[in-house]
């Protein structure tokens, strides 16, 4: 008997081996907005992404990244596929459609959508402005809206089914933090808005998903964080560690790669399992100044001041009334 007859699977199974591209992400394309910072989470995507055969990978950024985006594209053309860079607004509907109607133009196809910009402003309540709260909830909320809308316009125009959305977001919006009331508000809507999106888009075989991050190390966020609160950040997950832009990126190809199909509406936390005591780190700080970050030390200040103020304030008026009778 031969080795086949023995073993009937075997040559169907050596032959599917051989024919699988030994790139997961070989004939798709991306498009990844904020993803011009060599040291970010976009840009680690797109590098992975550019690894796994992704081409042409077009990669989005704003003017005031024009400096660096050489390097970037650069670095990511050394894999072997075709990459574009694009600066743009996606808060700015007519620059979404632009810059979506390029991308078109280079390939057929975009299937692959990775919203990732966003920004970040850490202030005390009382002093967080209108356009505070628009430059934060603006690149994430707006933007996440409209460059899957216009993205999807074309795709329908196109008659084009499938296609993978990766938004990225941050466990801030699920837990809050000190400081963070809109980047907590635009991330919990950004949650909201991948489950909508996951049910209007998902009759044309598109998945969307959501991946919240906790912190990340070498990111301009951590980078102005104090030591302490770094270190008190990584005894506070179980693996006593921070997480890397690169796991982030090992997420989104998940997401975006083969074995991501089934996956829609999803919500995938990689944070070194910070959620599963991220109370007790409140609590930590919470418990006294030494133990909360400086830009929150300040703002606890700020409100213990003008409760103590209060107070004074009180007992002055009622002393005048007890003088008064």
């Amino acid at each position: 008997m031969s080795t086949e007859q023995e073993h009937p699977l075997s040559e169907r199974v050596n032959a599917e081996l051989l024919r699988r591209p030994e790139k997961v992400l070989s004939g798709n394309s991306a498009l990844i907005t904020g993803a011009t910072r060599m040291n970010g989470i976009g840009f680690a995507i797109a590098e992975r992404f550019a690894l796994e055969g992704a081409s042409p990978i077009i990669i989005v950024g704003t003017q005031n990244s024009q400096d660096i985006a050489p390097f970037a594209v650069s670095r990511l053309k050394r894999y072997g596929g075709d990459v574009y860079i694009f600066t743009g607004d996606v808060t700015n509907e007519e620059s979404c459609s632009e810059m979506m109607e390029q991308a078109y133009n280079l390939c057929d196809n975009v299937n692959i959508l990775v919203n990732n910009a966003g920004t970040n402003i850490n202030k005390p309540l009382t002093a967080v402005t209108v356009d505070d709260w628009n430059f934060v909830v603006g690149p994430k909320g707006l933007g996440a809206f409209l460059m899957t809308q216009k993205w999807f316009d074309i795709r329908n125009r196109k008659g084009i089914r499938g296609g993978r959305i990766i938004n990225i977001g941050s466990i801030i919006g699920r837990y809050g933090n000190f400081g963070q009331d809109a980047y907590a508000a635009a991330n919990a809507g950004l949650e909201g808005l991948t489950k909508a999106h996951s049910l209007t888009l998902g009759r044309r075989d598109i998945k969307v998903n959501l991946i919240e991050p906790g912190f990340v190390e070498g990111t301009e966020m951590t980078s102005k964080m104090t030591e302490d609160h770094i270190s008190l950040i990584r005894t506070s997950s179980p693996l006593n560690q921070l997480i890397k832009p690169q796991d982030i990126a090992g997420a989104a190809l998940y997401l975006a790669g083969p074995d991501g199909e089934k996956v829609t509406s999803s919500v995938v936390t990689v944070d070194a399992g910070l959620q599963s005591n991220y109370i007790a780190a409140h609590m930590l700080y919470q418990a006294g100044y030494r133990r909360i970050p400086s830009y929150a030390r300040e703002i606890v200040q700020d409100i213990s001041r003008q409760e103590v103020k209060n107070i004074q304030d009180d007992r002055k008026r009622q002393k005048e009334q007890e003088g008064n009778t």
